[in-house]
């Protein structure tokens, strides 16, 4: 278990408990971390890993999200979109329809649900 700050992984094992910090991604430097967040998403994603990246705020979170769908290749999330379709239309909706074709997902707290 364990977390990504300033391209540093900070980690607690599972069944000892020991604590570590190791460099996630080598040569990744501690710097703007919107930055490191697209980076170690991509990287996680190269690897067959699901990631959840945390934002403050929903422009941000629509931002990144469009980031990664851009820089990230990664297969649709057809069943989600199929699902989504079915909602009412919303700016989040439609936004969210977009990433979801480049398999990757936002959560903000105004989206509709059934």
């Amino acid at each position: 278990m364990g977390y990504i700050s300033e391209g540093i992984y900070h980690y607690r094992t599972f069944n000892g408990g020991e604590q570590g910090n190791e460099e996630f991604i080598p040569g990744l430097k501690a710097g703007d971390n919107r930055e490191i967040m697209v980076a170690v998403a991509g990287y996680l994603a190269e690897s067959d890993e699901q990631s959840l990246v945390f934002l403050p705020d929903k422009d941000s979170t629509r931002r990144i999200a469009m980031r990664l769908y851009y820089e990230i290749d990664l297969p649709p999330a057809q069943k989600a979109i199929d699902e989504l379709k079915l909602l009412e239309d919303t700016n989040s909706r439609d936004a969210l329809l977009e990433t979801l074709e480049g398999g990757i997902a936002f959560h903000n707290a105004d989206l509709n649900m059934v």
